[in-house]
């Protein structure tokens, strides 16, 4: 099995691909298919959003048979939460987005990492 790090470039490349080649194919297998692998990859790299799966009862990325059941992290976590929610060591980060903090008193302002600009 690729690393992680292997394993997010081979992920990307095959994104752009379905992304640049979508007004062609046929699009509810194959984008069923990449958003759950993209999920898959998503819950063994990153621990919060793991332990957020399984307390909404998903133990496993195959438990989803389809991409309409996979969970999206409230937008309140990025806001709130102390620790990043990332599936790569943040120092590794390309680009670093902060939100200004503008709308709540929360101490912590929301960080959001990328570890390339290519998806964004």
């Amino acid at each position: 099995m690729p690393d992680p790090e292997t394993n997010y470039q081979m992920l990307e490349q095959e994104i752009v691909a379905f992304i640049r080649c979508s007004k062609t194919r046929s699009q509810s297998d194959e984008f069923d298919t990449l958003a759950r692998r993209i999920f898959a990859y998503q819950f063994e790299n990153n621990s919060p959003y793991q332990n957020y799966c399984r307390s909404l009862g998903i133990d496993h990325a195959d438990d989803l048979k389809h991409w309409t059941a996979i969970p999206a992290i409230p937008t309140e976590a990025f806001k709130t939460l102390a620790f990043p929610i990332s599936t790569f060591p943040i120092e590794d980060a390309a680009v670093r987005f902060e939100t200004s903090g503008t709308t709540s008193d929360q101490a912590y302002p929301g960080h959001h990492h990328f570890l390339t600009t290519t998806l964004y």
